[in-house]
Parts: structure tokens; sequence; C-alpha cells
């Protein structure tokens, strides 16, 4: 499991049978004294079996206001999403794996010494399936946005306090997200973590591929013909052309016109093409 954590606390469900009972176990870190609590529970999700696991601490920064929520984890009760009063955060149905939890108390801290604002919403694990989801569809969005205000960036989710809340409440304050995981597993934070490294890495990748496919059409239109060779289809390599189309799966693929590369598309180029692509996405 990658160590991702920049402050606060994690909840993993790891799927597999396991007869694990609760545990809490101190593991001081090796770069000082600094002490992080993980506790595991064995727990059933949509029938599959695994362990819940918690950790609190060990981070770099932590979040005071998600602390009581992460670990109370532990203790609630889930229910196949659909149940009573369930709904979808995705819109439309419900995906297979999705699940809820019983409501939490979301803590929204007014500064040193001062009492919290704190209000009841119910928090929603999301178990995705990563063939339908994309990577920002996950985070707790719909359902925050409609009660408290919620506004979204790329990694966190943030909430603004409500009109009624006491004078000079901050904002914006945590509150829960989730972020997909290679594999079988599935990370509860909050918005002073950062997305796995591997789902960043995706994240990474595709905004190059976006950028690179972006600039090279940018340079293609406006552009003569000029040191590009010859059309892939018709074989035409005429410098008075100002603007050919250049495949955006096989990227050193030019043609002259929209009618040659619709011509190349069906007379074979189409294979070609999409693995070109699904290699990249690889």
């Amino acid at each position: 499991m990658p160590h991702h954590l920049v402050g606060g606390e994690e909840v993993v469900f790891l799927y597999g049978d396991s007869d694990a009972v609760s545990a809490v176990h101190e593991v001081p870190r090796f770069d000082g004294p600094t002490v992080c609590r993980i506790t595991e529970a064995a727990a059933r999700v949509n029938g599959k079996r695994g362990v819940l696991r918690t950790r609190i601490g060990g981070g770099g920064v932590p979040a005071p206001t998600m602390i009581r929520s992460v670990a109370a984890a532990l203790g609630l009760p889930t229910r196949l999403l659909g149940g009573g009063g369930a709904r979808s955060l995705l819109g439309g149905a419900p995906y297979p794996l999705e699940i809820v939890a019983a409501p939490v108390t979301i803590r929204l801290l007014r500064g040193p010494g001062a009492a919290p604002l704190e209000w009841d919403a119910p928090l929603v694990l999301v178990v995705p399936d990563e063939y339908k989801c994309t990577d920002w569809e996950l985070q707790l969005g719909h359902m925050f946005r409609a009660e408290f205000g919620a506004f979204e960036t790329n990694d966190s989710m943030t909430v603004r306090a409500p009109a009624g809340a006491a004078p000079g409440t901050p904002a914006p304050a945590p509150v829960p997200y989730i972020a997909p995981r290679r594999g079988a597993q599935v990370t509860l934070g909050t918005s002073t973590f950062v997305v796995a490294d591997d789902t960043m890495a995706e994240a990474r990748r595709a905004a190059s591929d976006m950028r690179a496919e972006a600039a090279l059409a940018s340079a293609s239109a406006g552009t003569r013909f000029l040191g590009r060779g010859a059309c892939a289809e018709c074989g035409a390599a005429r410098g008075d052309l100002t603007v050919c189309a250049a495949c955006q799966g096989v990227l050193d693929v030019y043609y002259c016109g929209r009618d040659c590369q619709r011509s190349s598309w069906w007379s074979g180029h189409k294979d070609a093409c999409q693995r070109a692509q699904a290699a990249r996405r690889g």
C-alpha cells in the first residue's frame, strides 16, 4: 500500500477473508517521536469480508476536525446504497459497490479555544467500479453542495458555513471525500490529503497527453504542409495547403483534409488508431 498521507487520518477497506478482531497498534515514526494510531476491525461490505483499517496521526499536518468522524467509522453500520433514504451521489442508478454509512457529525472549528460548529450528515463511502467512474466523479460533491453550499477543487471538497453560522466562522473547512486506488482498496480522506500516488500519476499522464495533443492540433491549424510529408490517404504534399488534419491517435499521421481522414479511417486506419490511443493510456 503506497504511503501517501500528508497528515491526519486514513480509512481503508481491504478486501479478502480475515478473522481480524479490533486491535490498536501504536507505531512510532522513524524520523521522530510522533505516534501513529492504527485500528483494525473485521468488516463485511456488500457481502465481501475484509478489514477496515483506520490510521490517525503520523502525518505532517493534523486534521483535528475529522479525527472523531474517521475514528467513528469503525463502529458505523453499513448498508447497500438503494435502501431506505439512500441516494447515489453520482446521479441515476446507484453503482453496485456503493455503500452508505450511518450519519456522522461534521465539526467545523471556529478558532483556537472556540466551540466548534456541528452538523449531522450522512457519511457516504463510495467503493467504485474503476471502469465506470472517473477520478473526480468520486468526490463527495453533490450532497454537500446541495446542503452546505460546498465547492470543489481537483483533490478536495470543502464546506462553507451556512448563513446562520456564528460571526467570524472561517470557511472553508474540510469534509470527507473518496479517492480511488488501484486494486481493491479505497481511501477515505479529507482535504488535508493528496490523492493516492498512483491516481495522481494517472491524472498527470492524462493531462500531459491532452496538452500534447492540443499543442499538436494548434500547430497543425494554419500551418503549411512543408516538412510533414505526404497525406496518408491520397499522397498529396502540396505546399499551398494552409490547414492539415492530424490524427489524434497516431500523432505523426497527417491528412490534407477531413475527407481523406474519413476515408482512411474506414479503409483500415481505425484499428491502428485505437491501438495507439490504448497504448498511450496504458
